[in-house]
């Protein structure tokens, strides 16, 4: 789990160092990180530990009218590096842990698991626009 944790915290730091650092344009999906930006997120996230062979699975939730994206492994860690987003909203616990890797806790377990999917590399996403996720990674790739 520490090795985890020390990817997950490396790839959000490379996300906020894109965003002091480079034109926003190259960023759009991710110029307000990490508010709205779980999916995407988990998305990229998912590849760069798939790079390091480590395999995750992609899930989202809900509750009430709010939705979420995280990542699980297979032994049920849980890595979050946006649930932070959620840091003024009484409802959801004020979650304020900007890289969560642990178990199963009183916020994640708000949410109802409506998708659960294996990460994979973002060729084989499927995504509509794949090369606007490539940007977005080689722009984060720069600072990790």
């Amino acid at each position: 789990m520490d090795r985890i944790k020390q990817l997950a915290t490396r790839f959000r730091n490379a996300i906020e160092s894109v965003q002091r650092n480079e034109e926003r344009d190259k960023v759009s999906l991710l110029t307000d990180f990490p508010n709205g930006t779980c999916g995407i997120t988990c998305c990229l996230l998912g590849h760069y530990l798939l790079k390091e062979g480590i395999k995750t699975y992609y899930v989202s939730g809900n509750f009430h009218s709010q939705s979420h994206a995280w990542l699980n492994t297979d032994n049920g860690v849980f890595i979050d590096i946006t649930a932070d987003q959620f840091k003024r909203n009484k409802e959801l616990l004020n979650f304020d842990i900007p890289v969560y890797v642990g178990y199963s806790n009183d916020f994640h377990d708000l949410f109802k698991v409506i998708d659960k999917r294996e990460s994979v590399f973002l060729d084989k996403l499927g995504a509509i626009n794949p090369n606007l996720y490539f940007n977005l990674y080689n722009q984060i790739e720069k600072y990790l």
